[in-house]
């Protein structure tokens, strides 16, 4: 079980990650590689029971929407392997993202203005990148036993990890660029949509001091994020 360096946002902060394995002065440049400027809405997300859903219906119900409304719809599907890069565009920088899943569908109205917007998933980085990167921030700091415990956890190889997803937690992305009437990118939004983490942590976890806990084990415990990825 491992944690994340950074939380979503500061307002997501307590929901995901009451405490971290990771040091609060780990530096910028590897929060930046998990979640960049991303400006999520998870934590409403969690508290309102919504989710993002099955990532094909909503790609069919945006293109059907812009179809009714006359718009000239484009749909690219995307399934890049989880080794391999992708950069979506100049807001990614050149920072890429793996394993990329999901529909881009771009639609232009009367006008020729244009939309794009990407439903799926994404990881900020490989698995294995990112577990290195829990095991450097582990490193530079060792003054609490669970940060102790972590990592020699993951020295011996007995840190289990498990994608959220296989225990019934649902996540996704939504990202959205639009343009203005020259072609010119203006802006581009990342969205987060989780569903069944609150239920997750209520039935799995336990707060006790400041520290998360596994119910059935009375281990420690942490929930992470790499992209939409959430590593329990």
């Amino acid at each position: 079980m491992i944690a994340s360096v950074t939380p979503l946002s500061s307002s997501s902060a307590s929901l995901l990650f009451p405490t971290s394995f990771a040091s609060a002065s780990a530096p910028a440049s590897a929060a930046q590689l998990i979640l960049g400027d991303l400006t999520g809405n998870t934590d409403d997300a969690m508290k309102t029971g919504n989710a993002i859903g099955d990532i094909i219906e909503i790609a069919a119900r945006m293109k059907q929407e812009a179809a009714s409304a006359g718009e000239r719809v484009e749909v690219e599907e995307l399934d890049v392997p989880r080794d391999k890069g992708y950069i979506f565009d100049e807001f990614d920088g050149d920072q890429p993202n793996y394993a990329v899943k999901g529909t881009i569908t771009t639609t232009y109205d009367a006008n020729g203005k244009r939309l794009e917007r990407f439903v799926g998933t994404f990881q900020g980085m490989t698995d294995e990148a990112y577990r290195q990167l829990m095991i450097d921030g582990l490193k530079h700091d060792q003054s609490t036993p669970r940060n102790r415990a972590a990592l020699a956890a993951f020295k011996n190889g007995t840190m289990r990890e498990v994608d959220l997803a296989d225990l019934g937690v649902k996540s996704g992305v939504v990202r959205t660029k639009d343009f203005f009437e020259d072609g010119s990118a203006r802006s581009c939004r990342t969205e987060f949509e989780v569903s069944g983490m609150l239920q997750f942590r209520e039935q799995h976890t336990e707060l006790r001091d400041g520290v998360l806990y596994e119910k059935e084990t009375g281990k420690f415990a942490a929930i992470g994020q790499n992209g939409s990825k959430f590593i329990y």
